[in-house]
């Protein structure tokens, strides 16, 4: 670089963003932070930010270890991202050349966090000044990936291929556009393609993610590299990185709605495919792969072609919806906590879900708490935090398999969705499963089967209603289950079916089938466990809703329930 930052003050900046992410020393982080703030106003900053990023050794007489210097580079290339963004001001030309120097370099650092702050700062110089404010970068980023040369390092390869990702999903339609004549995405997409042929698996995974950005888009790149696109898909679809299969699973999904034509003559081997990969190991994977299924059963005519499939499809969807091993650890053996004091989160008020659709403790060392709480900092201190970026660190509901999108719930979606786009054939496809596995001594079984007869409430009524007395009973039952999942999800079920209890108009089956129902129902809503309490109070609004004026005659009992469920410690709330 032409330009040379004073040691001093290069020193003290790479203290302060060294203390700025103590997580022991409270009045240190504070100076610092204060420090920090000042230290913005000062016309060079962006250029002491640029070296320290840049620069792989620490400054001297700054005491710190090799990982404690890589998170100040981390820190100071999120200052730096976060000045670009944020600058109301144009970034002086001295220091954007600074800025489009470093950028390739840490692009090909062996640091991974580097190279994808890289990615980032790329990312939003492009945002903020369009393409023409760096014209040479796309070029060069091309070169990098496809490794024109020969001698472009592996790091430097991915460090390209996933800025590049990384613009394509932030700058869409900028590349779709014209620019002195000329669509971006028009040559850029060619060479996406061709790094899916990479020796690299990383590079063939990020170049699958910037193309999964545009399959769902009807631009005319897409569609004169279609063909190119499919063909390597399908030499892919075995590829040895779960990663990369996920990828190619998301643009066969795409693919259902923007090029139908295109999948239907290899239906029946994406069938064996997805079913395959949805079996795998691999949870993420699997859930990318039933998608599919999601996918094709909600297209306008594609689903039909699935009829000769069905017998295969339909018992590994069954499977699938068995809560893993995993799963039943994350639950953590759910018990009656009813006497448990609420978390704020138990008691926010909701509305009730009725759809199937995307509705680790332990002690640390003092290393550990440390780094992560350096980690978390990065991350306060990023407005607009990249994917990928603290992934590792990112602690959220997302640990409870009842807040996040499963392979078990998009498999009991899919099954929704089949049975009402097929009807009598998927129900007579699970009667064997739920006769077997309805009375399963194994909760998660049990659990599994109750789940499956509620997913096909909607599709397959006509032909379940016969069977519905004897299975209405037995659900019943389960509302006294001892594992709290299963009686949070006959719920559930229930809830499902309360249109037809609703609608019964003999008097006797109106008593043994409707009033049971009502009542179950309304008992639950004060269970022992907390889930299955805001299950009952659920149902019981989709029960009221099918029933209407049909409670009238119930009135009392169930307006002293709700006075009950109101003065319940636990997070029922009958009017959700």
């Amino acid at each position: 670089m032409d330009w040379q930052p004073i040691p001093e003050s290069l020193g003290q900046l790479a203290a302060c963003l060294r203390d700025s992410l103590s997580g022991f020393n409270k009045v240190a982080q504070k100076q610092a932070e204060t420090m920090l703030e000042q230290a913005k106003s000062s016309p060079d900053i962006n250029n002491y930010l640029v070296y320290l990023f840049s620069s792989q050794d620490p400054p001297a007489g700054l005491q710190c270890s090799a990982h404690d210097y890589s998170l100040v580079r981390s820190a100071a290339a999120v200052m730096l991202k976060n000045n670009v963004k944020s600058s109301s001001k144009p970034i002086p030309d001295a220091s954007l050349a600074l800025i489009k120097m470093a950028v390739p370099i840490g692009l090909q650092d062996k640091n991974s966090q580097i190279r994808n702050y890289a990615g980032n700062i790329a990312t939003e110089l492009i945002r903020r000044g369009g393409l023409l404010s760096w014209p040479e970068l796309l070029p060069e980023l091309l070169k990098m990936f496809t490794n024109e040369t020969g001698q472009v390092s592996d790091e430097g390869q991915e460090g390209a291929i996933a800025a590049m990702a990384k613009i394509c999903e932030d700058n869409t339609k900028m590349l779709e556009r014209e620019v002195n004549g000329q669509r971006p995405l028009n040559f850029i997409l060619p060479k996406l393609i061709q790094a899916t042929k990479s020796p690299l698996p990383r590079v063939r995974t990020f170049a699958l993610t910037a193309i999964n950005v545009f399959t769902p888009r009807q631009s005319q790149a897409m569609l004169n590299s279609i063909d190119d696109l499919l063909q390597n898909l399908f030499n892919l679809a075995t590829d040895s990185s779960n990663e990369v299969r996920r990828q190619v699973c998301r643009a066969f999904v795409q693919l259902v709605e923007t090029r139908p034509d295109k999948l239907q003559p290899h239906l029946s081997g994406l069938v064996d495919y997805i079913l395959t990969q949805q079996q795998g190991e691999d949870e993420e994977l699997a859930c990318d792969a039933a998608e599919f299924w999601l996918a094709v059963g909600e297209h306008d005519s594609l689903w039909e072609s699935l009829m000769p499939y069905i017998g295969k499809i339909i018992p590994v969807l069954l499977e699938c919806m068995v809560y893993s091993g995993d799963e039943i650890a994350l639950l953590g053996g759910a018990s009656d906590d009813e006497d448990e004091e609420d978390r704020e989160e138990d008691i926010k008020p909701q509305f009730a879900k009725k759809s199937l659709a995307r509705t680790v403790n332990g002690s640390a060392s003092a290393d550990t708490a440390e780094n992560g709480n350096a980690y978390q900092k990065l991350a306060s201190m990023d407005d607009d935090l990249e994917e990928g970026e603290i992934d590792d660190y990112d602690e959220g509901d997302d640990e409870n398999p009842d807040d996040r999108w499963t392979l078990r719930k998009c498999s009991a979606a899919a099954l929704d969705v089949f049975a009402r786009d097929f009807r009598d054939p998927v129900f007579e496809s699970i009667l064997p499963y739920l006769t077997k596995n309805l009375k399963h001594d194994e909760w998660p079984y049990r659990e599994a089967a109750v789940l499956a007869l509620g997913a096909v409430a909607e599709g397959c009524i006509a032909v379940i209603t016969p069977h519905l007395p004897e299975l209405v009973s037995y659900l019943f039952s389960l509302l006294n289950d001892p594992e709290p999942v299963v009686r949070q999800i006959t719920c559930w079920t229930l809830g499902r079916y309360s249109s037809w209890a609703a609608e019964l108009s003999d008097p006797d089956q109106r008593r043994q089938y409707f009033e049971p129902m009502m009542e179950g129902i309304l008992t639950k809503m004060l269970d022992r466990n907390k889930k299955v309490q805001e299950a009952g109070a659920s149902a019981f609004a989709n029960l009221e809703e099918k029933a209407g004026k049909r409670l009238e005659p119930y009135s009392l009992p169930i307006i002293q329930q709700y006075v009950r469920c109101f003065k319940n410690p636990g997070p029922t709330r009958p009017c959700q």
